[in-house]
């Protein structure tokens, strides 16, 4: 499942502008929550030079599955599971983040947010 999963972030990485456009630009990075030292996840979002493409990205560094897992996101709109390394085609459980609903409710500094799944010992990448 190795080869596909490389394989795969090469091809989202070629698709996907917000993680090339601004590389080396400060405006190209934002941090969602980097102080969850208690569950060991990381969040934030990739920018490129159009708004619509900006990436917003999870990590788990745990063994244990975050579901229900609130992150703050910037305005209101419609989130897609671009990419989730728990896909059983990479040898994983196959969790998969459908049917995201965005809540009104504050957090992470955002009016907005979102609850996801973050499989454990995994990333997910939401466009």
């Amino acid at each position: 499942g190795i080869q596909e999963l490389v394989k795969d972030l090469n091809k989202l990485y070629r698709s996907s502008p917000a993680l090339y456009e601004k590389q080396f630009s400060p405006e190209g990075f934002q941090w969602i929550d980097y102080g969850d030292y208690d569950n060991s996840v990381l969040t934030y979002i990739r920018r490129g030079h159009d708004p619509k493409n900006d990436l917003i990205i999870a990590c788990n560094f745990t063994p244990v599955t975050r579901e229900g897992y609130r992150i703050g996101i910037p305005k209101k709109r419609t989130l897609k599971e671009v990419f989730n390394s728990d896909a059983k085609k990479y040898g994983g459980s196959g969790s998969k983040n459908t049917g995201i609903k965005v809540s009104k409710t504050p957090w992470h500094g955002h009016k907005t947010s979102v609850e996801i799944t973050i499989p454990p010992l995994g990333m997910v990448v939401f466009q």
